[in-house]
Parts: C-alpha cells; structure tokens; sequence
C-alpha cells in the first residue's frame, strides 16, 4: 500500500504518547481524505490539523486487489514497555457502550510517531456505530492509562471514511493490482523472519515496514526450542528356546529296564532278570514300544 505525501507524513510523524489530553480534545478534528487514484486507498486522521499532532491514524485495508472487508485504524495509547507487536486488547466504553478488540502493540522504531496500538476493524464492527452516535468514548489497553477520543468534530468524515471503504470493498478486481498491506498479512501468516525480509525488499519504509523490522527482530532473537532427546530403544524380549523333542533310543529304555536290547527286543541278562522282568509285565512300557504277547516291551516298527 503506497500512501499520498500528508497520510505517509501523519503515519511517521504523529504525536508522542503521552500527549495532552486538554489539547487534543479542544483542538483536534476528523480528517478524510479520499483515495487519489488507483490502487491508493482512502485514510482518515483524528488530529489537530496541519499539525503533527495525531492521536488516530485508519487507513482502509479495502481494496479492489484484496477484497478486504475492514480498516486498520492506530489508536495512541498507554502501552508501558510492551514490546511492538504483542498481542493486547483495546477496550472502548462510555455512554452504556462496553466494546474490547484484539489489536497488536505499535511503536515505531524512530523517535517520533504514535505510540499505541493498531486494530483491523471489520466495516460492520459496532465501534462505528458508536463512532456515529456517542459523543465521545473512552479507550484503554488493561492496566494503563486511559485516553478519551471525541467524535463531534468531523463525524461527518468518520461516515466518509466508512463509505469508502466498503465501496473498494465492493469494487471489482484490478489485474495487477498489490497493496502493501496485503503483502504484510501474507508475510505475517508465514511468521518467517525470511517471509518479512521479502516483504521489506518491496515495502523498505512506513508503517507496515516498522512492524516487519520488529517481527524479524523478535524472531531472531526467540531461543530456538531444545532439540529432544533421542528415544532409548525398547530391550527386545527374551524369549525362551523351544525345548528340544527328546530323540527316542529304544536301546536306552531297555537300559533303564535292566535288559538288554536285541534283534529289536528287550532281552533279560540272565534267568534272575528274566523273573524280576516278569514281575514288571504290569509296568507301562517306555514311550514308543509296546508289550508283545510274551510280555515283553518291544519298540514299534514305526519307532514313534
């Protein structure tokens, strides 16, 4: 987004905050000043006029290129040391008006410049309609100073302002047509510091230049997160072996049967074995043989 000569001037050279607050509700006024061709948009001031002395800044984020549906207005405010670029809340309130917005820190990296806090304000936000009705309201980030912004002078122009808006809003796409602050979203939803370089490559000055210098110096200076510890691998199970079928050995069986083992059969050693082996015709053979007609434990043919 490229500004004319006086709105780039109001966005680098407002007021200072704190700023007088008797002052700017006696001298300050709405000023309008409506797009100067193509591609630029409208952008609405509250300040003392001819002055550097501003206490709001809107530009519109509507544009044929964009189709944005909202206004990015910088209120001058009590921010304390907050860094630029943190999240806070600005809330409104007066005349039975109760209205908070999300909005980010701003504070430009020269000396001069509002200090405060920039919102994206969608074209039906009922701040506008507040803005149209209530003679004045009230605004503050919590827990510091509150300010108080009057809407009698040049209300008119708020409503103009508006209306612009949200006829860029309504305006048909332009080929080839960029705004910077586009670029800027775009950037900012990468969160990159190298997203934020390239956007300062095309855009190295103004508003939207300042936020960028102050994300990329946020995220360079952010810790980088420790890397995590490799995972111990898991100790493999043991598993016990199977245990080894016992070979069958027909010969040993006969062994533990006192006999000895021939042409296939259990053979008594001698006569005295023979009437010991008698005795035993009612013990259960070995595995894998069988008692034979004699009485005797002979192996299967099969050998199971």
């Amino acid at each position: 987004m490229r500004l004319g000569g006086l709105a780039l001037r109001l966005i680098l050279l407002g007021p200072l905050w704190p700023c007088s607050a008797a002052t700017a509700q006696e001298t300050m006024e709405w000023q309008f000043y409506p797009p100067s061709g193509p591609g630029t948009q409208a952008s609405l001031v509250y300040g003392v006029p001819e002055t550097d002395n501003v206490q709001v800044m809107g530009l519109c984020d509507a544009a044929s290129a964009t189709g944005a549906k909202s206004a990015t207005l910088t209120f001058a405010a009590d921010i304390g040391d907050i860094d630029t670029g943190e999240d806070v809340t600005l809330r409104f309130s007066g005349g039975g008006f109760d209205h908070a917005l999300p909005g980010l820190t701003y504070r430009p990296e020269s000396e001069e410049g509002i200090v405060g806090v920039q919102l994206n304000i969608a074209h039906d936000d009922p701040l506008w309609a507040a803005m149209a009705e209530k003679a004045s309201l009230d605004y503050l980030v919590q827990g510091y100073k509150a300010a108080t912004i009057d809407f009698e002078r040049g209300r008119d122009n708020i409503q103009a302002f508006l209306q612009a808006c949200r006829s860029s809003a309504a305006a048909p796409p332009i080929e080839g047509n960029t705004a910077e602050k586009d670029a800027f979203d775009r950037a900012k939803e990468l969160g990159t510091a190298e997203a934020y370089e390239a956007f300062l490559s095309s855009y190295p000055t103004g508003f939207y230049a300042d936020l960028a210098r102050a994300y990329v110096k946020q995220l360079k200076e952010k810790p980088a997160a420790p890397a995590a510890a490799p995972k111990s691998p898991k100790p493999e199970a043991k598993t016990d072996p199977k245990p080894k079928k016992k070979k069958y050995d027909p010969a040993t069986s006969c062994r533990e049967l006192g006999m000895d083992y021939r042409g296939g059969k259990c053979v008594a050693k001698a006569k005295k074995d023979v009437e010991r082996y008698k005795k035993k015709k009612n013990v259960a053979c070995p595995p894998g043989m069988y008692r034979n007609p004699l009485g005797q434990c002979q192996p299967n043919e099969t050998g199971g």
